[in-house]
């Protein structure tokens, strides 16, 4: 079974910490639990990366893309990534009610 290094990009690092920051408004502990468990559920990614659904904007956009769906109830994100080679490289990771990413959301 090939293990995949997993790789956030900038953007992607961006989008944890500010995700962390909004929740840590009203509940600190619970951004550091949050972060936390954000970061064990990418690093699953490292197997089997491709049990992931591909990303709903994938055939529009042009890119080939995955996501991973992580968190409970209303606080549901998703971390959008490729496969490349035997490198996962998480793009973005956004709430799950948010729009649609553009290309320019990409970074690419």
């Amino acid at each position: 079974m090939t293990v995949y290094r997993v790789k956030l990009t900038r953007l992607a690092q961006a989008d944890l910490n500010a995700a962390a920051l909004w929740i840590a408004k009203d509940n600190p502990a619970a951004a550091g639990r949050w972060l936390d468990a954000a970061i064990e559920a990418i690093t699953t990614l490292k197997t089997l990366p491709d049990r992931c659904h591909p990303a709903p904007e994938s055939k529009d956009l042009g890119v080939e893309m995955r996501q991973m769906l992580f968190g409970k109830r209303r606080g549901i994100y998703r971390a959008v990534f490729c496969v490349l080679g035997e490198e996962v490289q998480v793009i973005r990771v956004l709430h799950g009610m948010r729009d649609s990413l553009t290309y320019s959301d990409l970074g690419l």
